[in-house]
């Protein structure tokens, strides 16, 4: 018998490889850019070499560092869906919103906490059994709407 991998499809919706939110992916590019800036700088001549070894800036390290960030970047970018897969994240998106809303302590529980002081500890219980769900839901909202910084925010589901 051949071992049979499942379609291309299915792989993507079950994606071990970590999306990055919008404001994650900023945030790295920013770095990276500081870093480039820096290498320019000492390219430059701007900076001198210093005398010693502990004034000495190490270039290797910090090319190997804007390549690391690069990478980071590339792979955590969400790219585009289209067609069937995307149909499929859609339909796993709403199997997720329907187990993770289960047990989900409402809008009012959450804010009013002098009615419900319990609340805070079984929105923490609440959480460490749907981890698992959450972060999947996370994942795939990052692929479904990569414009969208509020796309995988799980307070858009919680109830009032």
């Amino acid at each position: 018998m051949a071992n049979i991998s499942p379609p291309k499809e299915e792989v993507m919706v079950r994606s071990k490889k970590q999306i990055l939110s919008p404001s994650e992916i900023q945030a790295l590019r920013s770095e990276k850019n500081d870093q480039e800036r820096m290498l320019k700088e000492l390219d430059s001549e701007n900076w001198g070499a210093g005398t010693n070894a502990s004034q000495r800036v190490d270039k290797d390290a910090l090319r190997r560092q804007v390549r690391q960030l690069d990478k980071a970047i590339t792979d955590g970018t969400p790219r585009q869906i289209r067609g069937a897969t995307k149909d499929k994240m859609s339909k796993r998106v709403k199997e997720l919103e329907g187990n993770i809303v289960q047990g989900m302590p409402s809008h009012n529980e959450m804010w009013n906490l002098k009615r419900n002081p319990g609340a805070p500890t079984k929105n923490l219980n609440w959480q460490k059994r749907n981890a698992k769900n959450i972060q999947e839901y996370k994942q795939i909202m990052r692929q479904l709407e990569p414009g969208d910084p509020t796309a995988s925010n799980i307070e858009r589901l919680r109830r009032d």
